[in-house]
């Protein structure tokens, strides 16, 4: 009988660390952002050291399957290349890291920012800095690039803005 309790126990011992300290999928559900329109403007470039990503003219594009852009690192300032075909005056390029690894954006996790930075050019690149925040978690966090054209310079941007008018959105790893 003492045998068949702790066999028992042990059971019910294995069963409660597979439901309570196993972790859970990390696979986040991250909010939609995305632009109506690329007609006149999208981002056509990400570099970040020796990483570099030529990228379509669509609204929105998950790149996290490329693995990570680059280390980071955590209070460590980056700065990101972003290409740009077209371009207005009133164009903005914000950078968001999931910093807390929650597996979503809040605005107060916008890393890097650019307002009104087009020069005229057709093809332009635009050099965005940024820092991690010392206090991020460690390991890869997701980052988003939103550029679009923000006609009343609405500060800051909201990570899971959907539909604006002009741009484009990328997700990746760092």
């Amino acid at each position: 009988m003492k045998k068949q309790f702790t066999e028992l126990i042990s059971a019910c011992s294995a069963l409660v660390f597979l439901l309570f300290l196993t972790p859970t999928d990390s696979t986040a559900q991250y909010c939609a952002s995305n632009a109506n329109s690329t007609s006149f403007e999208h981002i056509s470039n990400v570099t970040n050291g020796a990483f570099s990503n030529p990228s379509g003219n669509t609204s929105y594009t998950d790149y996290t399957d490329l693995g990570s852009i680059g280390d980071s690192g955590t209070g460590v300032p980056v700065t990101l290349s972003v290409e740009i075909s077209g371009g207005f005056p009133d164009d903005d390029i914000w950078i968001f890291v999931d910093s807390d690894g929650d597996g979503d954006f809040q605005v107060d996790e916008q890393v890097g920012v650019s307002i009104d930075f087009d020069n005229g050019a057709a093809v332009q690149t635009v050099l965005v800095p940024m820092t991690v925040p010392a206090d991020a978690v460690l390991g890869e966090r997701r980052l988003r690039i939103q550029m679009f054209e923000d006609f009343d310079d609405t500060n800051p941007s909201d990570p899971c803005e959907t539909g604006f008018l002009f741009g484009k959105v990328e997700d990746y790893i760092i």
